[in-house]
């Protein structure tokens, strides 16, 4: 029996359509991060609003944590950069509580790096290129660096006479 097409039968149709792709990405996620609790990691996004209470570190980390939250010059570095740097200028002053910070952060940074690394590769060795040596390719294709063409044409010289 088919129901008449109304707002909810839209809103159920779409729900069946997405929960399954939903769950899969919970599971992905879980297979590459672990079981991350954020709610003892919220510091690492904002030191200076969270209470002892909230955290969960060692006694050198919380003495850190608690040393940089009253410290004016950590707290103007916050706003005025992104997390990831905030975080490489605080290790200078409070190095332990960086590295535990660093241990939560990286895990994105490097899987990022690895996926696209072989997103890069599927893209260049297709069925028509199987025999393609993609070492040099992929290292520019993957480097945050942008080629000076122009300037690498000019530095070539032509077929010279003999």
């Amino acid at each position: 029996m088919l129901l008449p097409k109304t707002e909810e039968t839209d809103k159920q149709a779409l729900l069946t359509l997405i929960s399954p792709h939903i769950t899969s990405l919970i599971h992905e996620f879980r297979f590459y991060f672990g079981d991350l609790n954020v709610g003892n990691n919220s510091w690492i996004a904002d030191p200076f609003t969270v209470t002892i209470e909230e955290v969960d570190l060692p006694p050198l980390q919380m003495d850190q944590l608690v040393n940089s939250s009253h410290d004016s010059t950590s707290r103007a570095k916050h706003r005025g950069c992104s997390l990831d740097q905030f975080w490489v200028e605080t290790s200078r002053k409070y190095p332990n509580l960086a590295d535990s910070a660093f241990h939560v952060l990286l895990p994105v940074a490097t899987t990022y790096r690895s996926e696209s690394g072989f997103s890069a590769l599927t893209a260049m060795k297709t069925k028509h290129r199987s025999r393609l040596n993609v070492e040099d390719d992929l290292r520019l294709c993957l480097s945050q660096a942008t080629p000076w063409i122009d300037k690498l044409c000019a530095d070539m010289q032509a077929q010279g006479s003999h």
